[in-house]
């Protein structure tokens, strides 16, 4: 929150007010539910899929697997939105 003058902690937004992304909602979900897919895909071609408790390597890889395509498709989507031209904000 920032104070009287006008200072404000690490946490304040420090773009669009409204807090605007640079990929809607469903798109981001949508990478999720491919990068989680992925993930599980890795989980199973190096044998961690299945385990005797709970699968935490197997999640460590949706996770990251959800990260990287999320990465990888927010400048895909900025070119496709733009017409070719990327922007930053």
């Amino acid at each position: 929150m920032g104070d009287r003058r006008g200072n404000h902690s690490w946490c304040d937004c420090q773009g669009d007010p409204a807090g605007e992304q640079d990929i809607p909602l469903w798109l981001t979900c949508l990478y999720g539910i491919l990068g989680a897919i992925v993930g599980n895909a890795v989980a199973g071609w190096i044998g961690v899929r299945h385990t005797g408790g709970f699968d935490w390597i197997r999640h460590l890889l949706q996770l990251a697997g959800a990260v990287v395509i999320v990465a990888l498709g927010t400048p895909l989507w900025q070119t496709i939105r733009h017409g070719g031209k990327r922007e930053r904000a």
